[in-house]
Order: C-alpha cells, then structure tokens, then sequence
C-alpha cells in the first residue's frame, strides 16, 4: 500500500493541509495490525497525534521501517466510520511520529 505520511504533524488539519500542499511523504507501508476505537476515542487521537498515548505506547515496538523504506504501521479505525483509518508509525516513540490519513 502508499500512503502520504505526516511527520510529528498535530491533528487531522495539519495532515490535511500537508497533503493538499504535497508537504506528505509518499511511502509504500505494511498494516502489522488494528484496532477499531470508538467515535470519541478515535477523534481524541487524531486531533492530537503529538500526546504520548497508551495505544501508540502499547504497539510501538510492532511500527518501524523495513530495510527496503517500508513502513510498519499500526491502522486505528473509528467504529462510527468507514471512509478513513489512520496509519500510525511510531518509531519507537509513544506519539505519532509518522502519520497518514487513508481514505477507505
């Protein structure tokens, strides 16, 4: 998969307005796995991506690049919708560092 990541970018509009002005990096990126929040949790996250957070803490050691530039990333999915995911790829941080908006 590709998608336009964000570095350290704070919210959903920052990532936005990184994509619209082509600020995103296009990376190819792996999903190593999900987890399907609910609507005020998942709002919580994506309005701010650069908060230490339990959920990053707790997959952190699964996100990384692969040698090839690969990204592993963790997918976060809000219950209430099904027209976009957040990839997440920590590096090793309890924030996230790198971030995409994936339309679905």
């Amino acid at each position: 998969m590709i998608g336009l990541f964000s570095r350290k970018a704070a919210d959903r509009a920052e990532l936005l307005e990184n994509e619209r002005r082509h600020f995103a990096a296009k990376l190819n990126f792996k999903v190593v796995g999900m987890c399907v929040l609910h609507h005020e949790d998942y709002e919580h996250l994506i309005e701010h991506l650069l908060e230490d957070n339990d959920l990053i803490k707790a997959i952190t050691n699964w996100c990384g690049t692969e040698e090839d530039g690969t990204a592993r990333c963790f997918l976060f999915r809000d219950e209430t919708r099904n027209d976009e995911a957040l990839a997440i790829n920590s590096e090793g941080y309890d924030y996230a560092r790198y971030t995409s908006l994936i339309r679905l």
